[in-house]
């Protein structure tokens, strides 16, 4: 049969037809948002800023997006009068006459566009600190001038304030008042302002290294950490308790605000992950855990910074799969990406778009407004052809699950920070997995549980150091609202707590640092490395330990544990087996509130039969409940190398040391 050319192009303009319209497919419901930055729309001079504001309004509308981030808070100073934070630099932190946050909000809502109040968290001034301001701005309170407890800034390894970091000052995510703080200019900003969400940007450290605020190392140390974890986790612990406080508060006053944020496009590098590329991940380096703040509800959708190109050795499809396969099945991933400055080609950009209908995300948003150019046509042709609406947030519209808030005070009304709140059969468990979550009150008391059952029969227990425990009963919570449960600690003082054994491993099996152990590098600035060599002496679990060769003098390894009694203590310390652990000399101290009780010296060497692979006693010592001890072990070998002179760490064990029950006294 002869073969008609005509019918062949037909087929295949038919078939090209069919993936234009694939393309511009109508969507009944996605998020087409955009990022509109500080940087972009404000002006002194209130005809010009509110011109800008209409503008983009006016261009969202007619491309048919249908929600705008829109910052209004940069570092510490605002669009909006606050009688807490000064006016933006914008204005020569002056009042401009009007609320440019009031005008853009109406703009957008006059055009159809849900607003999103566009925040910064974490970082407080530029590099070029900031004037004197009214209201006084919090740099100039808790920033460079401030000390001890009063300074909110992120430190350093050894404990130093860090005045300029990624070109910013950073409060620190482990500082109660810090955290309260920004906290609190949520809440009014959400009491005050009819906004559809807050969103939430630089809400992380600038490295792992941070923050060794004395504050923070306090509580790392103390009741800021009940499940004794590692270092890192204690850090992204703050950022995820601060967010289920901000969600929990909000949904007190206006239930339907949605809250969302920007962490950074890779989270993790795992065996979970599709992605297995390099480039910084997030959630080891900046304390950012962007798949447990799905999980865990603590935000309504996430919008990372997926800013690389689809078929990249970043591939933006891997990255946005390994989003939505983490993110708990409920909550919404809005691929997020960028026009790199205009550096992108249209068809990068229709690419990423693309993808997020294809695997099924909840929309996407592009950054930003100001370098759209040719990009706007592309996408309202090949894209946004018609209007679509946001979706819907099933756990808002319909939900089926409540939320449990309150305050915590001692028996004067004071708040208490770090006190501990523990609901009877919560799905959200401890560090371990085999317990319920230690929920922990902020600098003004306040605590919330998220995604808790219906019912009217749940159990609350309260307690905090030195006070005797609180229970509640009969607690209902019925879906979708907000049950308030405060408690009040009596004066009373409680009975002794029994002290038990307590081992502290230097490593977790990932490679981090485990909690209740630290170290310090060696007077020649080298740290320490991972070792898979390990003691097998009794009660051991982990899979490997820490060391130091060359140049290694004056590096020390330091054990705190959170001991659960006042009591006498043996104290052990055990060393992995290998021809080059080589540690003759070294000194250990026991501290107590940084006050040396005892010292010696030790031969951490594999020719020491006294303690390869066994507990060798250090001393017995009192000591108090809690985590004010640590054992400090240094490196004091002067030819301290690679091979055949190791200063190596492994494990500490604190034993209580109970004197023998006596039954009968005969005298004689």
């Amino acid at each position: 049969m002869k073969r008609n050319p005509f019918a062949r192009v037909l087929l295949v303009l038919v078939a090209f037809i069919s993936l234009s319209l694939l393309s511009t497919v109508i969507c009944a419901q996605e998020y087409r948002m955009m990022w509109v930055s500080r940087f972009e729309w404000p002006n002194a001079n209130a005809t010009k800023g509110k011109n800008n504001i209409d503008n983009v309004m006016n261009t969202l509308a007619a491309n048919n997006f249908n929600a705008v981030l829109f910052q209004v808070r940069g570092q510490c100073d605002v669009h909006y009068p606050s009688p807490y934070e000064p006016w933006s630099s914008n204005y020569n932190y002056t009042n401009p006459g009007w609320d440019p946050l009031q005008y853009a909000l109406t703009a957008a809502h006059n055009k159809g566009l849900e607003f999103h109040a566009y925040i910064n968290t974490h970082v407080i001034s530029g590099s070029v600190l900031t004037r004197s301001t009214t209201p006084e701005h919090i740099c100039n309170l808790h920033g460079p001038t401030a000390a001890g407890e009063d300074c909110w800034l992120i430190h350093d390894e050894n404990g130093n304030p860090v005045y300029d970091s990624d070109e910013y000052l950073w409060i620190s995510p482990g500082h109660p008042q810090a955290s309260l703080w920004t906290r609190q200019q949520v809440m009014y900003l959400v009491k005050n302002y009819a906004v559809d969400g807050v969103h939430f940007d630089r809400i992380r450290c600038p490295s792992k290294t941070y923050s060794h605020d004395p504050v923070s190392v306090a509580r790392f140390n103390g009741e800021g950490n009940p499940d004794g974890v590692s270092w890192g986790d204690f850090m992204r612990r703050q950022i995820t308790d601060d967010l289920r406080r901000i969600y929990g508060q909000i949904a007190m006053v206006r239930p339907k605000c949605k809250v969302s944020a920007a962490p950074g496009g890779i989270i993790l590098v795992d065996s979970t992950t599709q992605y297995q590329g390099t480039g910084n991940q997030a959630k080891w380096n900046w304390f950012q855990d962007g798949f447990r703040w799905l999980q865990e509800g603590v935000v309504d959708f996430m919008v990372p910074q997926i800013y690389w190109t689809v078929g990249s050795s970043h591939p933006y499809e891997k990255l946005l799969a390994d989003w939505l396969s983490h993110s708990g099945g409920e909550r919404f991933v809005v691929g997020g990406s960028t026009t790199n400055g205009g550096n992108r080609t249209v068809e990068q950009t229709l690419a990423e778009q693309q993808e997020t209908r294809t695997q099924g995300a909840a929309g996407w948003c592009i950054f930003s407004y100001s370098s759209m150019g040719d990009y706007w046509n592309a996408l309202r042709i090949n894209r946004f052809a018609s209007k679509a609406s946001v979706p819907v947030m099933p756990w808002k519209a319909t939900p089926t699950k409540g939320i449990i808030t309150g305050y915590v005070t001692d028996a004067d009304g004071n708040p208490l920070t770090d006190a501990r709140i523990v609901l009877e059969n919560d799905p959200l468990l401890n560090a371990s997995g085999t317990a319920p979550y230690n929920h922990l009150t902020g600098a003004d008391g306040f605590y919330a549980i998220l995604n808790v059952p219906v019912s009217a029969a749940h159990k609350l227990t309260f307690s905090k150091n030195g006070k005797v425990s609180v229970t509640k009963t009969a607690v209902a919570v019925t879906a979708g609202k907000v049950t308030q449960v405060d408690c009040q600690f009596s004066s009373a003082v409680p009975d002794p707590d029994p002290a038990t054994q307590i081992i502290v491993e230097c490593r977790v099996a990932s490679g981090e640092l485990a909690g209740g152990y630290a170290e310090t590098n060696s007077t020649a600035g080298y740290s320490f490395a991972n070792t898979t060599a390990k003691s097998t002496a009794a009660g051991l679990v982990g899979t490997g330990g820490r060391y130091i060769g060359d140049y290694g003098v004056g590096a020390s390894g330091s054990f705190t544990p959170n001991l659960t009694g006042d009591a006498n203590y043996n104290v052990y310390l055990t060393l992995s087996n290998g021809t080059n652990n080589v540690s003759p000399g070294a000194t250990w101290q026991i501290l107590v509130d940084s006050v040396v009780k005892a010292s010696g010296t030790i031969d951490l060497s594999y020719t020491n039969a006294n303690i390869v692979n066994k507990w060798y006693k250090l001393t017995s010592i009192q000591l108090p409940k809690g985590r004010h001890t640590t054992l400090k072990v240094t490196n004091n070998n002067q030819s301290s190398a690679g091979t055949r002179g190791r200063f190596v760490m492994d494990s500490a064990k604190f034993e209580p040391d109970y004197p023998a029950s006596v039954e009968y006294w005969e005298m004689f």
